[in-house]
């Protein structure tokens, strides 16, 4: 089972819901593309954090749950939007999943039984990485360094306006 990101071809990536906590998510998410520079790499997350990433070079591509029917965070769906994620995952045959926990409620299920290996930043592991320290930018990192395996910078790269 592949767990080495530097190996995969086909990354998926949880966003963090709140728009800051992506804005503090930036430095793992450009050591995720320093680490595995030729994988497509697919961010999924709110409108908010899409809206924020499109046309980051960190991300190959971005997608939005609102888009598959979810609308907020504790959402599980109806039927319909299920079979659509579903269907989207199947199609997709991503080979690493990263941060399910982060996902809607009823998508941490679905990534989570979809059959790809899974590296986590899961609540026990950014607990720990807050513990070593109160900056929540270098806590993320080092949640990163410990569930990806990998190292990131050290602050957050924003282009706020788009010229």
């Amino acid at each position: 089972m592949l767990t080495d990101l530097r190996k995969a071809s086909r990354i998926l990536v949880c966003l963090r819901y709140g728009i800051g906590d992506v804005v503090m998510q930036l430095p793992a998410l450009g050591a995720l593309r320093a680490a595995a520079p030729r994988a497509r790499i697919t961010g999924l997350g709110a409108r908010p954090a899409v809206e924020f990433l499109e046309d980051d070079p960190r991300l190959d591509r971005v997608v939005c749950v609102q888009g598959m029917g979810f609308t907020h965070l504790g959402d599980r769906g109806t039927e319909a939007d299920r079979t659509r994620a579903a269907a989207w995952l199947a199609h997709e045959r991503f080979d690493l999943i990263l941060d399910p926990s982060h996902a809607v409620v009823r998508l941490q299920e679905l990534l989570r039984s979809a059959g790809a290996p899974v590296l986590d930043i899961t609540p026990e592991v950014q607990n720990r990485a807050l513990g070593v320290s109160a900056n929540g930018v270098t806590a993320m990192n080092a949640a990163a360094a410990e569930a990806w395996g990998i190292r990131s910078a050290a602050r957050p790269t924003v282009t706020l306006f788009k010229v």
